[in-house]
C-alpha cells in the first residue's frame, strides 16, 4: 500500500542506483528500493510514547498519546503468518483496512495501521474500562448485569457481520467491560493467514466453538452463537465452558435456573442443534430477561392510604398527598380506569397493577436498545425518532422511563453535534494530507467518520484517495516486472507516471534519473500502446481501450490524438449505457428491437447482443403476423356491419314507404268498415296463444332451475330469480288441457341435500381431470392478511385436506401449500409504473394447490427432460431459455414419473390468478416485501443487484414460504394473454382468445417497476429467451 514519498532508501540501495550509467544500472538495488515503498515511517514521530518502550515484539501493545487529534490510543504489535502458514487470501492490511471501516460505539476503532522495518502494527482508540479478566477477579457478574450486557453485544457482532468482515476467535482478552455495563471490542482476530499464538493456548481458545478447534471451519451464524453463549457462561461462573461435556446438568448447573434452557441450547456441541443465527439467540436472551422482572413483581399489598412517594398515610379520599402533594391516584395500563395508588389490582378489570406496569416497562425497555442501538451506530436522527414516543409517556409507574427519554434526548443532540463537528475536523486533515500526496493517511482519517456522518465531500475525497493508491499499487507491480526483464524504457515509464502521483518522493526521483537517459527507447512502445488501442477500438472494445492508453506517460496522454480517442472511447460506453437503460425501461418488442439495433452497431461482436437481436426479430415478425391477422378479422367485421347496416336502412325504408301508401289509401276513401266478425278466429288463435306462453315459460323455467340444481357447484352466483317473487311453474293437465300454477320456490327448497355432492373444484385446462372438492370448514384467506395469519392459513387447509404444508417430490423439488383465498388482482390506478392491462378486480380462487418453493433450477430440469439449454450455467440456477411449450412438457413428463404418479401428483403451470395470489401472499403494497426498490432487493434479483440470473433461494422468501416470486427469471403461466374481466370472478383462466403466454414477476434485466406483483408480460408460445423460466403447481391429494 505505497503512500510514503517520505521513505527512505535503504543503505544497500543507495548510492548504487541512483545516478549509476545506464550501462551499470544496479538492477538488484533497485528491485530492493521498489521493496520499501510498502514501508511506513517511524510511527513515533505521530504518537508519543512517554516512557513506553519504542520497540513492541509481536502481540504486545503500549498505550500512547495521538498527537495530531490529542487523544489516547493503544499501539498493537500484530504477528504476520509466515511463508508456510500464509494461505491464499487478501494482505493484512487489506483485512485491517476493513476492519477499519466497521464504525460503532462497541468497537474500539481502528486509527492507523501500517508496516515497518519491525512488522504490521495496529492504533486503536483507548478504552475506558476493565478487562474481563479483571472484572471476574471480584467475582461473576449479576443475572441481569451478565444477560444485558451480552444482549447489547449481540448488536456487535450483527453490525461486524453487515460490514463483511468476520469476527474470527472471540477471546476474554478481546473484551473490556465499561463503567455503563457495556462490553466493548478491543481486539481483532484477523482469520485465515494471521497467525495467533494464543490459540493453541487454554486462554487462547477462549470462546472458539468446538467445531473450530479440531479443524478450519468457516465461521457461521451457529459459530457466534456458541462464542456468545460461552461469554455469558464466563460472565455468570468465571470460568470458561468445557466443552467435552456440555451441555450437561452438571456444567449448567453452575448458571441459574432461567437461563440454563438458553445455554443449553445454544452450547449445543453439535452446530445443527443450536440457534441458526445470533438473533434467534438474542431474542431468547430478552425473553429471559422479561420473565426475571415479572418474576420480581411485588405480590405484597401496600398499606391503605400509603403515599408511594413519602410514605404518609392518607385519607382514601384524597387525590393528593397531604405530606408531599403527590398523586394518589393512577391509571391502569389495561382498561384506562383510575385505581388508587396502594391498590393491588384494578377495580374495573382485575388486573395486577404491578403486572401490567412491568409488562409495559419490558416493551419500552426494547424500544429502549433500539434507541440505544441506534445511537452506538452513529445513526442520531434514527435515534431521535425513536425516542419521540417514550417522550408522551405520563404514567406515573413509568415515569423512570420517561426521565430517562428526556435526558437520551439531550445526550443524543449533544453527541450528534460532537460527532458532527469531529467528522468537519477529520475532512479537513485529511484534505490537506491528500494535497500533501499523502493518500493512505487520508484515506486512513476519513475511514475514521462513520458512514452514517460522512459528507458528500468525505465520500469523493475517499474515493479519489483510494483510487490513486489503486494506481500507485499497480504501478508497482508494473516496475518489478520492468525491472525483472531488465526493461529500462519500460521503467523510465513507470517512475515517471508514479511522480505524477507522489512528485517530491525520493527513491524514485532518484530511480528515475538514472533511467532518464534510456527516454528515446520507449517511442516504440508508445507507438505499440496506441497500435493496441486502436485494435480495441476498432474491436468496439472500449473499456479495453482506455484501460490501454492509462499506460502512457502524463505528457504522451496530451497528445491530440490520444486524447481524441479516449473521448470516443468514452462517448461509445456512455451511449451504451443509456441504450441498455431504456432496453430495460421498454416492454414494445419494436422499440426493443430498435434500441437493440442500435446497441448492435456500437457492440457487432458481443455474441449477447446478436442472440438477443436475433430473437427480438422473430419475435417482432410473429408480432406482425399476428397484428396483420387481428386488422383482417377486424375489416371483415366492419364489412358484415356495413352489409347489415345497408339491409336493415333498405328495410326501414320499404316498411316506410309502404306505411305512406297504406295511410294515403286510407285518407281518399273515407272512414274505415267496420270489421269483419268472420276473420275473429285469428284473433283468437292470437289470444289463446298468449295464454299458452305463460305456461311454456313456467316449464322453461322449471327446467331451468332443476338443471342448476342438478349441477350446483362451488362456483355459484347469482341466483335464477330474486328471493320472495312469486314466480310459478306452470303444467298442463292430461284431461282437459286447464293449466295449474306452482310455486317455483317450493321446488327449490325440494332439492336434496345430495345435490351438493355434485360440487365441482375447478381444474386446470391443461387436462387434468376434474374431482369433488372437499368440503372445508376453514375460512378462506382473504387479503390482506399478515405474514402470521397466512401460516395460519397454510396449516388450517393442509389440516382439513389431511396433506402436510410442505412437500418434497421425486426429484428433490420443493412445494409449499397455498391456500383457498381471495384477494384483489392488479393494481391500483396511483401506483407507479401501472401498466394499462392491470385492472384491479376482485378473484376468488375456490381450492388450495401446492406451488413451488423456488422457480424450476438447471439440475431438476435436466433430470426430467434430459438436457439444459441455459445461457446463465450452474445447477441451482433457474432453468432458462425455455418456452412455454417446454414448460408445459416439463409439467407432462415429471407427472408420469412412477413416482409421481404414485403419489397422485398432477403437476402443471400455475394460472395467472394463482400466480399473483400466491405472490402477493396477503399484501397489497406494489412489491411482495414492501413499497420501494429498497424493500425488493431483499426478495429479489433485478436490473441494479445483478447481471445475470442467480442460485434460487438466497433472497427472502414471501409469507408463503415462497422464494423469488419477483425477478431472477420471467416465470410462464397457464394463460392465454388478455384483458381482465370487469367484475369479480372465481378461479379464472384466462382468455380463450390469442397466442401468447403470460408470464410474471419480472426478471434480472428488469427494473423494479416491472418486477412489481401485478405486473404483466407475454410472449409467444414458441419464444425462448434469456428470461423465461417457470415454476411448477401441484394438486393436493387427499390423504
Amino acid at each position: 500500500m505505497p503512500d510514503h514519498p517520505e521513505n527512505h532508501l535503504p543503505s544497500s540501495a543507495q548510492g548504487d542506483a541512483v545516478g549509476a550509467p545506464a550501462a551499470d544500472f544496479d538492477w538488484d538495488a533497485a528491485s530492493m528500493a521498489l521493496h520499501t515503498l510498502g514501508v511506513c515511517p517511524d510511527w513515533q514521530s505521530r504518537y508519543d510514547l512517554r516512557d513506553a518502550v519504542a520497540v513492541l515484539a509481536a502481540g504486545e501493545s503500549v498505550a500512547a498519546h495521538d498527537t495530531r487529534f490529542d487523544r489516547p490510543v493503544v499501539i498493537r504489535r500484530i504477528t504476520e503468518p509466515t511463508a508456510g502458514q500464509k494461505k491464499d487470501g487478501p494482505d493484512i492490511l487489506h483485512v485491517i483496512r476493513s476492519w477499519a471501516l466497521v464504525r460503532h460505539q462497541s468497537i474500539a476503532g481502528i486509527v492507523d495501521y501500517g508496516r515497518d522495518a519491525e512488522g504490521v502494527f495496529l492504533v486503536n482508540e483507548a478504552v475506558d474500562g476493565k478487562s474481563l479478566t479483571e472484572v471476574l477477579a471480584t467475582g461473576p457478574l449479576e443475572l441481569s448485569a451478565a444477560i444485558d450486557a451480552v444482549f447489547h453485544f449481540c448488536d456487535t457482532v450483527v453490525k461486524i457481520d453487515s460490514q463483511g468482515c468476520a469476527i474470527g476467535v472471540l477471546r476474554p482478552d478481546h473484551l473490556v467491560l465499561t463503567s455503563s455495563g457495556c462490553l466493548k471490542l478491543v481486539g481483532f482476530d484477523w482469520g485465515d493467514g494471521v497467525v495467533d499464538s494464543l490459540l493453541g493456548t487454554e486462554n487462547g481458545v477462549g470462546y472458539c466453538p468446538p467445531e473450530q478447534r479440531t479443524q478450519a471451519v468457516q465461521s457461521d451464524g451457529r459459530a457466534q452463537v456458541w462464542s456468545l453463549a460461552a461469554l455469558l457462561f464466563h460472565l455468570l461462573t468465571g470460568k470458561l465452558p468445557v466443552t467435552s461435556d456440555l451441555p450437561s446438568d452438571e456444567i449448567l448447573e453452575a448458571v441459574e435456573v432461567p437461563v440454563r434452557s438458553v445455554l443449553a441450547k445454544a452450547l449445543q456441541p453439535n452446530p445443527e442443534l443450536r440457534y441458526a443465527e445470533v438473533i434467534e439467540f438474542q431474542s431468547a436472551l430478552r425473553l429471559v430477561g422479561d420473565e426475571l422482572r415479572l418474576a420480581a413483581v411485588d405480590g405484597t399489598p401496600a398499606i391503605k392510604g400509603a403515599c408511594r412517594c413519602c410514605g404518609e398515610i392518607n385519607q382514601v379520599d384524597r387525590a393528593f398527598c397531604v405530606a408531599c402533594g403527590e398523586k394518589l391516584r393512577e391509571t391502569c395500563l389495561g382498561c384506562d380506569a383510575d385505581n388508587e395508588v396502594w391498590a393491588q389490582y384494578c377495580g374495573k378489570c382485575g388486573s395486577q397493577l404491578k403486572e401490567l406496569v412491568v409488562r409495559q416497562q419490558c416493551d419500552l425497555d426494547e424500544q429502549k436498545r433500539c434507541v440505544e442501538s441506534a445511537r452506538r451506530a452513529h445513526d442520531y436522527p434514527l435515534a431521535l425518532e425513536r425516542i419521540s414516543p417514550l417522550l408522551l409517556i405520563q404514567h406515573e409507574g413509568l415515569s423512570q422511563v420517561h426521565d430517562w427519554a428526556v435526558q437520551m434526548k439531550q445526550t443524543l443532540q449533544t453527541e450528534a453535534a460532537d460527532e458532527q463537528s469531529r467528522a468537519e475536523l477529520l475532512v479537513r486533515v485529511a484534505d490537506q494530507a491528500f494535497q500533501d500526496g499523502k493518500y493512505g493517511d487520508a484515506r486512513k482519517v476519513l475511514d475514521q467518520i462513520p458512514q452514517n456522518l460522512r459528507s458528500d465531500q468525505a465520500s469523493v475525497l475517499s474515493e479519489e484517495a483510494s483510487a490513486r493508491l489503486d494506481q500507485a499499487e499497480l504501478l508497482i507491480h508494473q516496475m518489478g516486472d520492468a525491472i525483472a526483464r531488465k526493461e529500462p524504457g519500460r521503467l523510465w515509464r513507470y517512475t515517471e507516471k508514479y511522480l505524477a502521483l507522489y512528485p517530491k518522493h525520493p527513491v524514485m526521483t532518484r530511480i528515475h534519473e538514472s533511467v532518464q537517459c534510456h527516454k528515446h527507447e520507449d517511442a516504440a512502445l508508445m507507438a505499440e500502446i496506441m497500435l493496441r488501442a486502436k485494435q480495441a477500438f476498432g474491436e468496439t472494445e472500449y473499456q479495453r481501450t482506455l484501460a490501454a492508453l492509462e499506460e502512457l506517460s502524463e505528457g504522451e496522454q496530451q497528445d491530440p490524438p490520444v486524447q481524441q480517442l479516449r473521448t470516443m472511447a468514452k462517448n461509445r460506453l456512455e451511449q451504451i449505457g443509456d441504450i441498455k437503460a431504456s432496453i430495460s425501461e421498454s416492454d414494445d418488442v419494436h422499440d426493443l428491437l430498435g434500441l437493440v439495433d442500435e446497441l448492435f452497431e456500437l457492440q457487432p461482436n458481443d455474441v449477447v447482443v446478436q442472440e438477443l437481436r436475433d430473437d427480438l426479430i422473430e419475435e417482432a415478425a410473429l408480432v406482425d403476423r399476428q397484428t396483420a391477422s387481428r386488422h383482417r378479422q377486424r375489416l371483415g367485421g366492419l364489412a358484415v356491419l356495413a352489409a347489415a347496416g345497408i339491409f336493415l336502412l333498405t328495410a326501414a325504408g320499404w316498411v316506410w314507404s309502404r306505411a305512406e301508401r297504406t295511410q294515403l289509401a286510407t285518407l281518399s276513401d273515407g272512414p274505415a268498415a267496420p270489421a269483419d266478425v268472420s276473420r275473429q278466429p285469428i284473433g283468437k288463435l292470437k289470444a289463446e296463444k298468449g295464454k299458452q306462453e305463460p305456461a311454456n315459460e313456467g316449464a322453461a323455467l322449471t327446467s331451468g332451475v332443476a338443471s342448476v340444481k342438478s349441477k350446483k357447484s362451488v362456483s355459484d352466483t347469482k341466483p335464477a330469480v330474486a328471493a320472495g317473487q312469486p314466480e310459478v311453474l306452470a303444467s298442463t293437465s292430461p284431461a282437459g288441457g286447464t293449466t295449474t300454477v306452482t310455486p317455483v320456490r317450493r321446488v327449490e327448497e325440494s332439492v336434496t341435500e345430495t345435490d351438493a355432492a355434485l360440487q365441482t373444484s375447478v381444474v386446470s385446462s391443461a387436462g387434468a381431470a376434474e374431482a369433488p372438492a372437499k368440503e372445508v370448514q376453514e375460512t378462506p384467506a382473504s387479503a390482506p392478511f399478515s405474514a402470521q395469519q397466512a401460516v395460519a392459513y397454510q396449516q388450517a387447509w393442509a389440516d382439513a385436506f389431511q396433506v402436510p404444508v410442505g412437500l418434497t417430490n421425486s426429484i428433490g423439488l420443493k412445494l409449499r401449500l397455498v391456500p383457498a383465498g381471495e384477494f384483489l388482482m392488479g393494481s391500483a390506478l396511483d401506483v407507479a409504473g401501472r401498466g394499462q392491462d392491470e385492472k384491479q378486480h376482485a378473484v376468488a380462487l375456490s381450492a388450495p394447490y401446492y406451488l413451488g418453493v423456488y422457480e424450476v433450477t438447471q439440475a431438476q430440469y435436466e433430470q426430467v427432460m434430459g438436457e439444459n439449454n441455459s445461457k446463465f450455467r450452474g445447477p441451482d440456477r433457474p432453468v432458462e431459455q425455455v418456452s412455454w411449450h417446454d414448460a408445459a412438457a416439463f409439467c407432462a413428463k415429471l407427472t408420469a414419473l412412477p413416482a409421481e404418479k404414485a403419489a397422485g401428483h398432477v403437476y402443471r403451470l400455475p394460472t395467472e390468478a394463482e400466480w399473483e395470489y400466491a405472490c402477493r401472499a396477503g399484501t397489497v403494497t406494489p412489491y411482495n416485501a414492501g413499497d420501494s426498490d429498497d424493500s425488493l432487493s431483499n426478495a429479489a434479483w433485478f436490473n441494479g443487484n445483478t447481471e445475470a440470473t442467480q442460485p434460487v433461494g438466497q433472497k427472502q422468501p414471501n409469507a408463503f414460504g415462497l422464494f423469488d416470486m419477483s425477478g431472477n427469471v420471467w416465470e410462464w403461466c397457464q394463460d392465454r394473454y388478455g384483458p381482465y374481466d370487469d367484475e369479480h370472478v372465481r378461479d379464472p383462466q384466462g382468455s380463450s382468445l390469442g397466442n401468447e403466454r403470460v408470464n410474471r414477476g419480472g426478471s434480472w434485466i428488469n427494473l423494479p417497476q416491472v418486477c412489481r406483483s401485478a405486473s404483466r408480460s407475454r410472449f409467444s408460445p414458441e419464444r425462448s429467451y434469456t428470461v423465461l423460466g417457470f415454476r411448477v403447481l401441484c394438486l393436493p391429494v387427499d390423504r
